[in-house]
């Protein structure tokens, strides 16, 4: 039987992966946890064990990380980045969606032996063009950095663009990892009107996302925002 959102909201951990043994008991999956190394490394840890703890013929987990710091080479496949054509046509989809002024191939070529061909590191670059900073400079000032902290930075350039309405929003969504415009309402105080332009504000720099409808309203997601940038 599935196990509903609401029979684990509040639960512990040992709880949880109780659920989780019974989930995989009765179902067939696979189980994919993206950007492990983007939390802090004790949740690292826990996700983890929970991999090593459920060993199943019907469930597989993929678990993806830039820092490898657990599993032997036999248990990892280390993914490069992107060629030269598709990070051409990568780039030309973020400027696109950026609504970025072009680039020419020569720079879309030395962000690409920047980068390695790192989308995240590619993405945090055009971000930092987005908001009025050269390639080169964003370059210049990025090379040979964490691509998290690259981006870091470059989301934090964009909040700090944001109306103090609109951060307050985000922030809400960050707290809440994912909420709706009601909840939302009822955390800030907002009227319909006021949310959706500051929602409006938010979706203009892509800091946020919608998921998928659930009791026919749609949820708001934040990008990886931690709650101490503010």
């Amino acid at each position: 039987m599935p196990i509903l959102e609401s029979e684990v909201e509040g639960s512990s951990i040992p709880m949880l992966k109780k659920y989780i043994k019974k989930g995989l008991d009765s179902v067939v999956c696979l189980i994919i946890v993206d950007n492990v190394d983007s939390i802090d490394e004790n949740q690292q840890k826990e996700i983890f064990e929970t991999a090593m703890q459920f060993p199943s013929s019907r469930a597989r987990f993929l678990l993806t990380t830039r820092i490898n710091k657990i599993f032997s080479s036999n248990q990892c496949i280390a993914v490069s980045g992107f060629n030269k054509e598709d990070y051409s046509q990568y780039v030309y989809g973020l400027l696109s969606r950026f609504k970025c002024p072009p680039l020419s191939p020569s720079q879309i070529e030395l962000m690409r032996s920047t980068s390695s061909g790192s989308p995240l590191f590619t993405e945090s670059l055009l971000r930092l063009y987005r908001t009025g900073m050269t390639i080169k400079q964003a370059i210049r000032d990025w090379q040979g950095k964490d691509g998290n902290e690259v981006r870091k930075a470059a989301l934090l350039h964009e909040i700090e663009q944001l109306t103090a309405e609109a951060k307050r929003v985000l922030l809400a969504t960050a707290y809440m990892s994912e909420a709706s415009q009601t909840e939302l309402r009822q955390v800030t105080g907002y009227d319909t009107s006021r949310m959706q332009k500051y929602i409006s504000e938010l979706n203009a720099f892509f800091l946020i996302e919608t998921k998928p409808l659930i009791k026919k309203e749609a949820r708001l997601q934040c990008l990886k925002i931690s709650k101490d940038w503010f």
